[in-house]
């Protein structure tokens, strides 16, 4: 249960729910269903008034919250990057990895298959925010990122939604290729992105009203389903 403030009510009710390393968990609802207040929970910006948040089975409050939120990945629809190459973004903020790391985490991520048809490779200089890449091509780039820190948590944020649909594609199969031993979250209101998520969670008003794959969903007919048949 969490509120932000005393005579708020509460923004999150019953939430409980597990994830699994390996596995992709998709989170879904209206603006201002408790998507958000979800996230913020998990990277410790807040604490929930009641309940608790379990680490392996450690309370989150008992963690050091900056080790924790050092094996988190954020990727969401603003990726921040540098006006430097691709080289420096990746290994900026991390401990300095060898180019046949970086290379294989871009392998994994699809966005080798830009970087080499660049004038430089991997050392092309990609302008202040990445202004010179795609919106696409910096998502590619981030979850690499994410893949050479080697994250326990993966988080994409409405990563995808403003992506065409080719890369969008090419993040989704990205997500694939990485979430054999990382948690994945994805929060999406895009639901393409998230038809393969091992577990869907649809939240309204702060409590979660459904949960399943897709298809189970679909087969229920009720909110996810009518999500799906709009979009």
């Amino acid at each position: 249960y969490f509120k932000y403030t005393k005579k708020a009510k509460f923004g999150l009710n019953d939430i409980n729910f597990t994830l699994k390393s390996g596995e992709k968990t998709a989170i879904v609802g209206f603006s201002g269903a408790g998507k958000s207040s979800i996230l913020d929970l998990l990277i410790g910006l807040y604490e929930a008034n009641r309940g608790d948040i379990f680490i392996n089975g450690e309370s989150l409050k008992e963690l050091d919250i900056e080790k924790w939120q050092q094996q988190i990945s954020i990727v969401s629809q603003d990726t921040f990057l540098i006006n430097s190459s691709i080289s420096d973004n990746l290994n900026f903020g991390i401990r300095k990895k060898s180019f046949k790391d970086v290379k294989k985490a871009c392998i994994t991520s699809g966005a080798d298959i830009f970087i080499k048809n660049l004038p430089n490779g991997y050392d092309t200089i990609i302008g202040d925010r990445g202004l010179k890449l795609s919106g696409g091509e910096r998502q590619r780039v981030a979850i690499a990122k994410a893949i050479l820190k080697k994250s326990s948590l993966i988080i994409l944020d409405e990563a995808t939604s403003a992506l065409d649909s080719q890369n969008e594609k090419f993040v989704v199969n990205s997500l694939d290729k990485i979430s054999t031993n990382v948690m994945t979250i994805i929060v999406a209101h895009r639901l393409s992105t998230i038809k393969n998520a091992d577990n869907i969670l649809v939240l309204n008003k702060g409590e979660i009203v459904e949960s399943g794959n897709h298809q189970f969903l679909l087969d229920q007919n009720g909110i996810y389903s009518k999500f799906w048949n709009i979009q």
